[in-house]
């Protein structure tokens, strides 16, 4: 009788220690989908703001340009005041692709899709790449040239690019490094998509990928939490809009994104 009574403190010790198992991973579930809820909300939330906003502002500006326009016309070309004018104009039309950027946060701005191959758009703006990295900063290319044709925005996936490797480039704090360009295919299953950043369901099936990796200081838990957001910088000096276009584009394409990254590495 002793025995069996042991024998059952043990398998009740064994259960016990199960479900206090199971309790904490329902818990860290929950916690997870918590997060998960509050980054959707807010991340909708700003989209909408920021629709707003830039239609509001594009409004705005136009009335300036469109004015303007019809101050140069009518005055001579040496009249002392048309620079400032000129000016005047071209400080609005960067006001307005600046709210085109803000537009872009929202994911719900519409394009003129196009086929575009990755690969091809990456070759394109090599040189003009170059520019935006430190003098020591290498680019390296692993681009797939069998890539399928997508529908998107060449523009958009353009400005997409160039923030991704800006944002690169200043991650490499010493200004010696590499900045790895990949671009492929990748058969995507529903755990795989549980991983990305934007919360929005996507069917599994094959993806063709852009990929942006460096060599530098990496990303903490708690930069990782706000890099989307808009105007968001982990540096001192922030510079524009920033990841949360690579969001906006992503949301527009019916994309993801993953993140992959720790501090120091």
């Amino acid at each position: 009788v002793a025995n069996d009574v042991e024998s059952i403190n043990a398998c009740m010790r064994v259960i016990v220690q199960e479900l206090r198992h199971h309790i904490e991973e329902v818990e860290g579930t929950r916690g997870r989908l918590h997060e998960d809820l509050v980054h959707a909300e807010k991340v909708e939330g700003l989209g909408t703001m920021a629709t707003g906003v830039a239609h509001d502002f594009n409004n705005l500006f136009a009335a300036v340009m469109g004015n303007a326009s019809i101050v140069i016309n009518s005055m001579d070309a040496e009249a002392p005041a048309r620079d400032n004018v000129l000016q005047i104009q071209a400080t609005a039309a960067q006001a307005v692709e600046l709210t085109s950027k803000i537009g872009l946060y929202s994911g719900h701005c519409r394009f003129d899709g196009a086929p575009v191959k990755l690969s091809g758009l990456v070759e394109e703006n090599k040189d003009a790449l170059e520019t935006l990295v430190y003098r020591g900063v290498k680019l390296d290319y692993r681009l797939d040239e069998n890539m399928p044709l997508i529908c998107a925005d060449w523009h958009q996936l353009q400005q997409l690019l160039r923030s991704l490797i800006s944002n690169a480039s200043e991650a490499i704090v010493s200004r010696v490094g590499t900045i790895t360009v990949s671009t492929g295919v990748m058969l995507c299953d529903d755990d795989t998509l549980a991983k990305i950043v934007l919360r929005e369901k996507l069917p599994a099936g094959r993806y063709a990928y852009l990929e942006v990796a460096d060599d530098g200081c990496g990303i903490s838990k708690e930069v990782r939490v706000r890099m989307f957001d808009p105007f968001y910088s982990a540096k001192i000096r922030g510079q524009g809009m920033g990841l949360s276009v690579v969001l906006g584009v992503a949301r527009a394409h019916s994309g993801g994104i993953f993140v992959e990254s720790v501090p120091d590495h």
